[in-house]
């Protein structure tokens, strides 16, 4: 269910909007497109939210779809200033998140990271900087909601 809310979903709008003409292309690289399928997915970010909570849904994995919908919520502030990398920060909070609440082995995941950088710099998607920063926006953001939530409803 918080796979369907937090990826599916929110993939299908993307497709939607493209083939619709409303944004450019899949990887909405136009950093003034971003805010429409950023909001729409953090709509269905809190319906999964509401519907984990609905079937008791183990707190860990609240605590995953808050820290997702966290990072909607930064990363379309800051997109109203800069283009910060979202595709690393999905590619950093999956595996912060994995880390935290599988094993710590998860964290060498970030070994990948320079290369979705790279990439995403070699495609003039992004500088590196960009990519560094949403990183980092990704893991402090996933990081800080998840322990904060354990902390409070969590055993």
């Amino acid at each position: 269910m918080a796979s369907v809310f937090a990826g599916v979903v929110p993939f299908l709008i993307v497709l939607a909007f493209f083939l619709k003409g409303r944004i450019s292309d899949m990887h909405v690289a136009v950093k003034e497109q971003r805010w429409v399928p950023l909001g729409a997915s953090i709509l269905s970010g809190v319906l999964g939210l509401i519907a984990l909570r609905a079937v008791n849904a183990p707190v860990a994995l609240l605590a995953l779809t808050a820290g997702y919908l966290a990072n909607a919520v930064v990363f379309i502030i800051v997109s109203f200033f800069w283009k910060a990398s979202i595709h690393s920060g999905v590619y950093t909070g999956a595996f912060g998140a994995c880390a935290m609440v599988v094993s710590p082995w998860w964290w060498l995941g970030l070994l990948g990271l320079p290369g979705i950088i790279w990439a995403r710099s070699q495609r003039g998607r992004h500088t590196v900087p960009q990519g560094i920063v949403g990183a980092c926006i990704a893991l402090a953001v996933m990081s800080a909601t998840y322990l904060a939530v354990m902390a409070k409803w969590g055993a």
